[in-house]
C-alpha cells in the first residue's frame, strides 16, 4: 500500500466512524434518548486522524507526487463536489417543497455536520477506490 493511500485510509475510517456514531445517535434520539455531544465526537475524529497520520508519517517514507496521484486527487474532489451539490439541491428542494417532515431538518442542525461527514466519506472513499483500481504491479 502506498504512502498516500495509507493517509487516505486515515482520513476515511474516522469519518466513517463519525457517520456511524451519528446514525446510532439519530436512532437513539428517535426513541427519546438524549443526543450525544457533537463537539466531543468531532474532536475525537480529529484526534484519531492526527494520531494515525503521525504514525504513518513516522513508519512509512513519503513518496513524491506523480501524475497518477494528482489525477486521483482531482477526480475524487470532483466526486466530493458532486456529492456536495446533491446535498445542497436536496436541502434547497426541501425548503421549496415544504414536505411534512421539514420540521425534523429545522430542529436538527447536526444534520449539516453529518452532511459534511458524508461528503468527506464520499470523497475519500472515491480516492480509495481509484487507488485500488489503479494498483501498480
Amino acid at each position: 500500500m502506498e504512502y498516500r493511500e495509507k493517509l487516505v485510509w486515515g482520513q476515511f475510517l474516522p469519518i466513517l466512524l463519525g457517520c456511524g456514531i451519528y446514525a446510532v445517535d439519530a436512532m437513539r434520539q428517535a426513541h427519546g434518548a438524549k443526543p450525544f455531544p457533537l463537539l466531543s465526537v468531532v474532536v475525537a475524529i480529529v484526534i484519531l486522524q492526527v494520531l494515525y497520520l503521525i504514525v504513518v508519517a513516522a513508519i512509512t517514507p513519503p513518496e513524491p507526487d506523480d501524475e497518477r496521484t494528482r489525477l486521483i486527487e482531482l477526480k475524487s474532489f470532483k466526486t466530493g463536489y458532486l456529492a456536495t451539490m446533491v446535498v445542497f439541491a436536496f436541502w434547497v428542494s426541501t425548503y421549496l417543497l415544504k414536505p411534512s417532515w421539514l420540521h425534523i431538518l429545522e430542529r436538527n442542525p447536526v444534520l449539516i455536520v453529518f452532511a459534511w461527514f458524508a461528503v468527506e466519506a464520499v470523497r475519500t472513499g472515491a480516492q480509495l477506490v481509484m487507488y485500488r483500481a489503479s494498483v501498480r504491479p
